[in-house]
């Protein structure tokens, strides 16, 4: 599936895009004026030299044929906004110098993680400890099942995907969104499971909902998980980030 959009709470992205906005107006500005400037020492030709005017008066030749002033040369505003906006969606947010800024409060998930679940009892208890898997060997622990597997995480300054395997099942993300007015910045998203064709016949295909917070060196996210009335079930999950390459999972 394709990457879903989610929202924050808070009002930052409108800023940012207007700033991107202001910066390619600026930049289309001076674009244009060096082109004019361009465009005033090919009237001179000793502003380039007699043997580099032939080949500048080459390179820009389709332009002047074609009537344009040298002002009209400039990608419009809107290209440059296009340019801007693509790159800052997909690489420059990521930044550590812009993840300063109080401009972009999403934390940069992206990457491979080991994910472990802990299901509990349906009427909410929960084990002690819930970061060490295996370590609920006790009878008296109310933790019905311990589920491990691995989740790619795809995102961007704008979507993000939540793809989970384990032995028996997959889920991915429909719906997700950022609580950043906290200690800890809080993932909530919204997912579907469906079981693998080597799962057990009982097995159905089920939704859920799942409220994880990031730790502050964002190498652990920490939560609980609620399944729809068909599974009726709940737990503790813990992800555990292996590697943010990019490569690895654009490539899956």
């Amino acid at each position: 599936m394709r990457r879903h959009t989610y929202s924050t709470d808070n009002d930052y992205r409108l800023k940012t895009a207007a700033i991107l906005g202001i910066l390619a107006y600026v930049s289309g500005s001076w674009i244009a004026g060096a082109l004019t400037g361009v465009g005033s020492l090919i009237g001179d030709s000793s502003g380039f030299g007699g043997r580099s005017l032939p080949l500048v008066a080459w390179m820009i030749s389709p332009l002047t044929n074609l009537g344009l002033q040298p002002e009209a040369w400039v990608p419009t505003t809107g290209v440059i906004f296009g340019i801007f906006y693509w790159a800052f969606n997909n690489h420059l947010w990521r930044w550590e110098i812009i993840q300063r800024t109080p401009w972009v409060d999403t934390p940069d998930l992206q990457g491979k993680w080991t994910v472990h679940i802990l299901q509990t009892e349906s009427n909410g208890n929960e084990p002690d400890d819930h970061r060490t898997v295996g370590a609920h060997e006790d009878p008296e622990d109310e933790v019905i099942e311990t589920v491990s597997g691995e989740a790619y995480i795809e995102q961007s300054w704008r979507k993000i995907q939540i793809s989970m395997e384990f032995e028996y099942s997959t889920s991915v993300s429909l719906g997700a969104s950022f609580i950043t007015d906290t200690a800890k910045p809080r993932l909530h998203y919204y997912y579907r499971n469906e079981p693998t064709p080597t799962a057990d016949d009982s097995a159905q295909v089920h939704h859920g909902t799942a409220e994880l917070r990031v730790d502050n060196d964002v190498e652990v996210l920490e939560g609980e998980y609620f399944t729809d009335r068909f599974r009726n079930t709940s737990g503790q999950i813990v992800f555990r980030r292996e590697d943010n390459q990019s490569e690895e999972i654009e490539n899956r």
